[in-house]
């Protein structure tokens, strides 16, 4: 006869959840793997002083760092934040070609700053390239967050066409019935503007496009 299935009892049931729940939790428990590397083992900052870690899983650059990053420091939040940066460029995948330009500073109700950056090339932005500095009070940063992109740099920011002839490569593209009718506050006028755009191949210059549909039916594209 076939052997006969033997299903657990509820108490090695509950055991057997309980091993699997302290396998995760071991699992949690150990060092994140991104402060052991070289990118976070070179900053000023060191792996003892991390209490969180997130990174882009295909490239490694964190995404995420809490903990204490930087001592209190006296200045605006911008300085701090943009000095933080410059000085971690290696952990948070800058490169001396890269720039930085503040988009915003706030402040929220419990008296912490964020700092916005954008990441650029040769003044050019980077798509998606994007960080935040999290300053306490007193000017100490206990956390980063963002996704600026690593080897952006090695585009040239001279592009081979214009934005008018990118928006009609657009056009041509998107083959719209009926464009919307640009308006006195320009909200529907097509324009383009220059990005690094980063692909898995590596990135590339490009323009950012915007048209606005109205027929067959309203559609934005981009």
């Amino acid at each position: 006869p076939p052997p006969m299935a033997i299903a657990p009892s509820r108490r090695a049931q509950r055991l057997l959840r309980g091993a699997a729940l302290g396998a995760a939790l071991l699992g949690l428990a150990a060092p994140p793997a991104s402060a052991q590397s070289g990118r976070v083992a070179g900053a000023t900052f060191t792996p003892a002083d991390l209490t969180e870690v997130a990174t882009d899983a295909r490239t490694g650059t964190p995404t995420f760092l809490a903990g204490s990053l930087r001592a209190a420091a006296a200045g605006t939040a911008d300085v701090i934040a943009r000095r933080f940066l410059v000085e971690n460029r290696v952990a948070v995948g800058l490169s001396e070609r890269d720039g930085l330009v503040t988009r915003r500073v706030e402040t929220d109700d419990l008296g912490r700053t964020h700092v916005r950056f954008q990441q650029t090339v040769g003044g050019v932005p980077v798509f998606g390239g994007d960080a935040i500095v999290h300053l306490t009070r007193d000017g100490a940063v206990y956390a980063y967050s963002g996704h600026l992109r690593d080897g952006a740099s090695s585009v040239s920011s001279r592009p081979a066409l214009d934005a008018a002839a990118a928006i009609a490569a657009a056009r041509a593209d998107v083959r719209m019935g009926a464009e919307r009718p640009a308006d006195d506050l320009a909200r529907w006028t097509p324009d383009a503007h220059l990005v690094v755009f980063p692909t898995e191949a590596g990135a590339v210059l490009a323009y950012h496009v915007r048209l606005y549909q109205d027929a067959p039916f309203p559609a934005n594209w981009q």
